[in-house]
């Protein structure tokens, strides 16, 4: 099962919010035990998210990337 509470996907879009002081109480949590620190003195946020099921698009579609793959 899918981790709402503060451990899943639909957190960290929540986080960035956050960190950007634009979450409102009706976004989901942001991630639980992230240390509040990284968000000091944040700007811009780049969220590249590539989950399980879209791995063999990206590989596939991606040969220009592959310096992303490598960090993935």
């Amino acid at each position: 099962m899918p981790d709402y509470d503060g451990g899943g996907l639909v957190n960290l879009p929540a986080t960035v919010l956050d960190v950007l002081g634009a979450r409102v109480a009706t976004d989901a949590p942001a991630l639980a035990g992230l240390d509040p620190a990284l968000g000091e003195g944040v700007r811009q946020v780049v969220v590249i998210l590539a989950d399980g099921l879209g791995w063999w698009q990206l590989e596939m579609l991606c040969d220009h990337a592959a310096e992303l793959l490598k960090t993935l």
